[in-house]
Parts: C-alpha cells; structure tokens; sequence
C-alpha cells in the first residue's frame, strides 16, 4: 500500500497493445464471470418469485411453478446477461472503433487525469470524467460517462501488484469526485421501496432496486426490492380474495 499524498503520479504509465481476442474475452468475463454467484442468486430470488405467482383462486400446481420459474430465468437472463452482453459486442465489433483500440497506446495518470496517447493521438481525460474501475479475469478497464472503454491487460504490468497500485490510483481519484455522491444516490433509492405497497407497481420498483442494489453493492436495497414483489404477491394470493363479494 502506498501514501497519495506522496506518490509520483508522472511515474505511473503502461504501454500496451491489446487484439481483437483480448476484447471478446474481457467481454465475456465481464458479462458472465464478473459477481457470477451474486447474479445467479439475483436471478433465481426473481424466477422464483415470478414462478410463484398465479391467478387468484387456483391450486398450487407444481409443474406450473416450475414452468413458469425457468421461462422467467430465461426471460431475465436474456434481459440481464446475454442482450447487454451482444449491445456491447457490436458496438466494439465496428471496425473503427476496434482498430482505434487495438492499436499501440500508452496510459499515463497524471494528478488532474488520464493521458491516452498512440501514434496517431493524444486524449487527456480528467479524473471527473472517469466513471468506474476494475479488473476483471486478467484485465484492468476503465470506463469514462461517455461509455468509452479503455482495456489493460495485467500482462502490460511487470507484475500483479504493479497493476494493483495502477488500479488504486484510478479508485482513489474516482472517489474523491463521485465517493461522496454515492450514499446520496443510494439513500433517495429507498424511498422508492414505498411503492411496493401499491400492488403491481411494486413489482416495478422491486426491479429497479434489485438492479440498483446490485450496481451499487448494496445488500439491503435487494432486499427491499424483494420485499416489494413479494407484497405483490402476497396482495394478490391472499388479501385480494377477501375483497371480491362472493
């Protein structure tokens, strides 16, 4: 670990070169390697629970539920994994973009941002503009508010702990423009959990959260994305019932 305050940004820089494999496979990783556990848990709490769901007054039929849980799991992984996944895919597939990034480049950080140079160009993106970080199965990106992605190979590093520092660096200048944004961000959310005593709409809101927890890596706020469909659930499996004359 190292001290901000009196490390040499000008010294931090990689030069690098990545191929077309190298995007196809940080790409995948990233679609459906990264938080693997975490989504398949996600995914299955929402099939199981649109699974569950049936018109008022029938008999719980077994055969129905699982019907019903793995159209729902196919549904949502097509909404959540694979869709996202091949949006990205052709958008990088275009050959200009591709051939911008997979030619020779070399990332400078600096104390006001990232310099991005090649042989052809020079970009200069300050720390505000930088959006998120991370290393996913072998590869360090960063990603600016444009979309625009930038891959590091760990193997352009002479070591491990050389791309970690590089990472840490990124994070911590990150932090110090959106860190404090965040706790905002996440506690207007809760109050959306209120919608889930509206029925239906709560179902909507329950979605929301979930995918916001989970953006944010927030437990509780899953949580109470669950909680919202669930009232749904229980509005119409149980309490409806009672509100129909007979």
């Amino acid at each position: 670990m190292f001290d901000d305050q009196n490390f040499d940004y000008l010294n931090m820089f990689v030069e690098l070169q990545n191929s077309q494999d190298d995007f196809n496979h940080f790409l995948r990783s990233y679609f459906f390697k990264k938080d693997f556990a975490k989504r398949l848990l996600l995914l299955i709490i929402i099939a199981f629970i649109f699974g569950s769901g049936r018109e008022t007054g029938q008999p719980f039929i077994l055969s129905n539920f699982i019907t019903r849980t793995i159209i729902a799991a196919i549904v949502l992984s097509i909404v959540f994994f694979f869709a996202p996944y091949l949006i990205t895919f052709f958008r990088y597939k275009n050959s200009a973009k591709l051939n911008a990034l997979t030619q020779p480049q070399k990332v400078t950080l600096t104390d006001e941002g990232v310099n991005v140079t090649t042989d052809n160009e020079s970009n200069f993106w300050r720390w505000e503009t930088v959006n998120k970080a991370d290393i996913v199965d072998e590869y360090l990106f960063f990603t600016l508010f444009t979309k625009k992605l930038y891959l590091i190979p760990v193997r352009s590093f002479s070591s491990t702990n050389e791309a970690i520092n590089f990472l840490g660096v990124i994070k911590s200048n990150i932090s110090k423009f959106k860190g404090q944004s965040k706790p905002r961000k996440v506690n207007n959310l809760y109050y959306w959990g209120l919608v889930g005593f509206v029925p239906n709409f709560g179902v909507i809101a329950g979605i929301v959260l979930i995918v916001k927890g989970f953006q944010f890596n927030e437990i509780k706020l899953m949580l109470v994305g669950v909680a919202d469909i669930l009232l749904t659930v229980l509005f119409w499996t149980t309490i409806f019932p009672y509100l129909v004359p007979k």
